[in-house]
């Protein structure tokens, strides 16, 4: 199965939306710019007359749709028409007049998490949810709320109430991102982490289960792609990695060091488990090779548990550990002499977080 595209090179949403009729939930994880994902959704809304719900994140996120040079719509031809109103806690999106004045026709509503997290939210009117940049930028700085993924879950809960129990007529719900991180409060909270990651490793494109009622594609619209790599801005920059993230779909993200180990050759030093994943760390066996081995899922409860990112890090009495600093100190050491290993991308990424 292939991502459909239009002659322009980019992606065809009203094959997108056949294609993944059987699935209400649908993930588009693709380039940064140049596959169209934002510009096709808007586009389509419009033309079919559908009232969608805009989800962002923020309040600052949110309220930009109600100033007309920030709006994120006057950049696509066909919604230039609408115009946004800030409320408190929502903005309105209606359709212009012939002289410029807002109509009463309501073209569809945006929130933001965290209002929604505040307070509910009860829309009634409305055909198709649209969550826009739902993956936060990695480079962004600050602390990223992990917990955004469950927060949209409950808005979700909240809207659908009881009225969809089946496929049929239920609303579409477009998550909709940039390959910045594979660990991420919506993929976490969907379960799709290591879906996403088996369609890299397998090379894969799409995904649709109608069994687990969702679809993931990874569009990386290779023509536009093409073009893009040969702009001033592109050839500018010198993080390769950045580029191949913006302009070839590459999750950003260092693969060194993932591989698969013998674990009989490791011991388990403890597991870490909280609500959604959970990763056990492995020391080598050998005091003389210090080798630390991280991988998915957590070891049979003989061994030690922790609940939060501290006490795992600190490995205090029941380990080989007396400290944080000696647990820190076995690190430096693995890292500055390459022996610090993970199973798979997921575990190296989530290792990183703890890190920081």
């Amino acid at each position: 199965m292939q991502i459909p595209y239009t002659n322009k090179g980019f992606v065809d949403i009203p094959r997108v939306e056949k294609m993944t009729s059987a699935t209400p939930f649908v993930f588009m994880i693709g380039i940064r710019q140049g596959a169209g994902k934002t510009y096709g959704l808007i586009t389509h809304f419009v033309e079919t007359g559908k009232k969608p719900i805009y989800v962002r994140r923020t309040k600052e996120e949110r309220e930009k749709f109600g100033n007309a040079a920030l709006s994120p719509l006057q950049r696509i031809p066909a919604a230039r028409n609408i115009i946004g109103v800030n409320d408190k806690d929502i903005t309105y999106l209606y359709y212009k007049n012939a002289d410029g004045s807002i109509s009463d026709q309501l073209h569809g509503y945006v929130v933001d998490l965290g209002s929604v997290r505040k307070r509910g939210f009860s829309i009634i009117d409305f055909d198709t949810v649209f969550f826009d940049e739902c993956i936060p930028d990695k480079n962004a700085g600050g602390k990223i709320d992990m917990q955004y993924g469950e927060t949209f879950y409950n808005f979700l809960i909240t809207i659908l109430s009881n009225d969809y129990p089946t496929v049929d007529g239920h609303p579409k719900i477009w998550m909709v991102g940039n390959s910045d991180a594979l660990i991420n409060g919506i993929f976490r909270i969907f379960g799709i982490t290591r879906t996403v990651e088996k369609m890299i490793g397998e090379n894969k494109l799409v995904y649709v289960s109608p069994q687990r009622c969702l679809s993931v594609l990874l569009v990386n619209a290779p023509d536009n792609a093409k073009k893009r790599k040969r702009y001033p801005i592109s050839i500018v920059a010198a993080d390769s990695s950045l580029k191949s993230m913006a302009l070839e779909n590459r999750f950003g993200f260092d693969d060194t060091g993932v591989e698969q180990k013998n674990l009989r050759e490791f011991k388990a030093l403890a597991s870490f488990t909280g609500d959604y994943e959970s990763y056990t760390a492995w020391v080598h066996k050998n005091p003389y090779k210090p080798m630390l081995y991280i991988t998915r899922g957590s070891f049979p409860a003989k061994h030690n548990m922790y609940n939060t990112k501290e006490s795992f890090a600190s490995l205090l009495k029941e380990t080989a550990f007396r400290s944080r600093l000696e647990f820190w100190s076995l690190v430096l050491k693995c890292t500055s002499g390459k022996n610090l290993f993970f199973d798979s991308m997921t575990s190296k990424q989530w290792f990183s977080n703890m890190r920081k």
